[in-house]
Parts: structure tokens; C-alpha cells; sequence
């Protein structure tokens, strides 16, 4: 069995998910794209750093173009057994190559929407997913723009301490005031927070808690509007996420909607919210609705009345269905995980396989 090669358009670091892939193989090189020019470290048998700007637009198209090349030689070159594709747009890039030298022996993992409004685009996914040894989707919402094909699933989840699990599900309580309402992680989409932060403003029912790098940005505009009840925290250690959402009674989620970017993923919001079972907030037309059924509640700030309409929700939650919501979602994830783990165990070590499902 030769090496699996893994590719990414991004920095490591940048690309979580890889660590998922990484526990099924042994000897692997990477190859990426170092955007943020770091040093990083790797357990690859060879690691291929590309060095390249990606500032303004015709830079990160020129670095497209490179990194493709530059990716595509060492394919030719090392004639890879296996070969993990981690962005849908690298793969469009060299996807020549792929059809051909590597037809049945790549991986494609789809984790956004991308270029998808272009018809040239969309032949050459067609083509890849045709082609490809396994199919990869963080959402079932992504088959609503994908080629027809066969795809499996995998979930953002992350590993929460049982004894955390089960706190948080047994403090559960809606009579705790304020309500804590928070948004954890990358602090973006601020005309989003900016409708939210106007529709709990100064309502002592509620405390607002935006945690990430971008929330400091959000300090003028509290200043100007004279909000007191919003808590900015703009910076925290990745290890300290679960802590944030075990000191919050609601996630928040609502990135905006009407957009593919946003209509068709699942956040990893959604999973910290089904495994300590706490409401997730979320955007009309969106898959995050759909997929938070029973533990999600959609949010239109362009409404009327959001703070008490929300609060008439939140005050009479049944917990016990609240429970049964969360643990029906997270059955589908393992299931489909489980089958996950399977398939891409097979494809990574076997010298041959069937894209078959379960």
C-alpha cells in the first residue's frame, strides 16, 4: 500500500477536519497552501509548503493558478496511492489530472458552496464526482446544488466530556434570568448582530454574548446605541469554546439566510447545542433549520416583537422534549458517521474499492 497524499488550498491549521482523516492512515504527505507564511508542524512523511500572496483579487487568482500547478506536479510525480482533495475549487483546478492519472483514487471533501453559479464549474464537478473513489458532504443541504452522484455524510461534531454532557443537561432550567444568549467562535455577519443586538437592547431579560475574535467591533456601535446588556469577549483559546457554551443558555446561529453560503451548511454550533441540549438559534430557509427541529428556534430580526415572541418560547420549553429533540439528532449523526469511518477506512487502506453505500 502506497501513501495517501493530502491536499488543502489553506493553511493546516485552518482545516480542522483534516485530523478526522489523519486517524485512518499511517505513512501520508501534505501538501498546501501556506497563506498566513507559518510554520507548522505535521506528522507527514513529506510536508509541500507553497509560498504565495493571496492579498488582493488578482493575487489570490495568480495563487490559484500556481498552488494548482504546483500541486499537480507532485502528483505526477509521486503517483500517489490514495489522494484527499480538501477544497472543491483545487480539485476543479488540476481536475484533468485527476480524471485521469488518479480516476477512482481520490477523495473529494465538499464543506462549502463555492463556485457553483458558473456553468463551466458545475460540468467539471460533475465530472469529479463521476470520477472519484468516495464523495464527501458536511450537509445534506449541499445536495440541493450538487451534480447527482453518490455522497456520504460527516458531522462537525466535537468531543464534549461526558461528565459536561450530563451537567449541562441536568442544570437545564428556564427560570434562570438573564437569559443568556451567546455567539461563539469566529464573530462575523455584523449586520446580523447588529439587528440582534437592537432587538434585546437594555431588555433585562436577556444578556447578549458575542465570543471570538470580531466581536471588539460591535463596541462602537453598543456605545452609540447605549446598550448595557452585551457582553464582548473578542479573543479566546480554542480549549476554552466549551466552557463558553456550558455558561450560555442559548447558541446563537443566525448568520443571515438567502445566500448558498449560508442556506445549505450546518455549523458546528448546531452539534454543541443537540449534545448539551440547549436552543440553537437559527435563520428562516436555511438547513440549519431544518436540521434543528425540535431544539432549534427560527429567529426573523426583521420582525416584530423578537424579544417577547422569543421569551414566550424560552419560558415554556419542555425539557424532556427538548432532550429527545437533541438525542434523535445525534443518533443520525453517529449512525452516519459510523458509516463515514467505515467507508473512508476502506478507501484509504484497500488497494481497491466500491463506492457502494450502506
Amino acid at each position: 500500500m502506497g501513501r495517501v497524499c493530502f491536499i488543502s488550498l489553506d493553511n493546516l491549521y485552518l482545516v480542522p477536519y483534516l485530523k478526522k482523516y489523519l486517524s485512518f492512515v499511517g505513512k501520508y504527505d501534505v501538501i498546501y497552501w501556506n497563506r498566513s507564511n507559518v510554520e507548522e508542524k505535521s506528522g507527514a512523511e513529506n510536508i509541500y509548503a507553497f509560498h504565495c500572496a493571496s492579498g488582493n483579487k488578482f493575487q489570490k487568482l495568480l495563487g490559484y493558478v500556481r498552488f494548482s500547478f504546483f500541486a499537480a506536479e507532485i502528483l505526477k510525480k509521486n503517483d500517489y496511492s490514495r489522494v484527499v482533495i480538501l477544497h472543491t475549487p483545487l480539485a476543479v483546478l488540476i481536475g484533468k489530472l485527476l480524471c485521469t492519472q488518479y480516476s477512482g483514487r481520490y477523495l473529494l471533501d465538499i464543506r462549502d458552496y463555492s463556485y457553483e453559479k458558473y456553468r463551466w464549474y458545475r460540468e467539471w464537478e460533475k465530472k469529479l464526482v463521476n470520477h472519484s473513489g468516495l464523495n464527501v458532504i458536511s450537509s445534506k443541504g449541499y445536495l440541493s446544488f450538487l451534480p447527482p452522484g453518490e455522497y456520504i455524510s460527516v458531522h462537525n461534531d466535537n468531543p464534549i466530556e461526558p461528565s459536561l454532557v450530563e451537567l449541562s443537561r441536568r442544570n437545564f432550567s428556564t427560570r434562570k434570568r438573564p437569559i443568556v444568549i451567546s455567539n461563539i467562535g469566529l464573530i462575523r455577519f455584523h449586520q446580523q448582530n447588529r439587528k440582534l443586538i437592537l432587538a434585546f437592547r437594555n431588555d433585562p431579560r436577556f444578556q447578549l454574548r458575542f465570543i471570538g475574535k470580531g466581536a471588539d467591533e460591535l463596541a462602537d456601535f453598543c456605545r452609540e446605541q447605549k446598550v448595557e446588556n452585551v457582553q464582548l469577549t473578542d479573543y479566546f483559546v480554542p480549549e476554552k469554546s466549551v466552557e463558553y457554551f456550558m455558561q450560555s443558555d442559548v447558541i446563537s446561529n443566525l448568520y443571515g439566510n438567502h445566500i448558498p453560503l449560508l442556506d445549505y451548511a450546518l455549523s458546528n454550533k448546531l452539534y454543541y447545542a443537540a449534545k448539551l441540549c440547549k436552543p440553537i438559534l437559527v435563520c428562516p430557509d436555511t438547513y440549519m433549520q431544518k436540521a434543528s427541529v425540535g431544539f432549534g428556534y427560527t429567529m426573523d430580526l426583521d420582525g416584530q416583537h423578537v424579544a417577547d415572541n422569543f421569551y414566550s418560547y424560552y419560558t415554556a420549553i419542555d425539557k424532556e422534549k427538548l432532550q429527545r429533540a437533541c438525542d434523535d439528532f445525534l443518533v443520525e449523526v453517529f449512525r452516519e458517521n459510523a458509516i463515514f469511518d467505515q467507508k473512508v477506512t476502506n478507501f484509504l487502506n484497500s488497494d481497491e474499492f466500491t463506492s457502494e453505500l450502506v
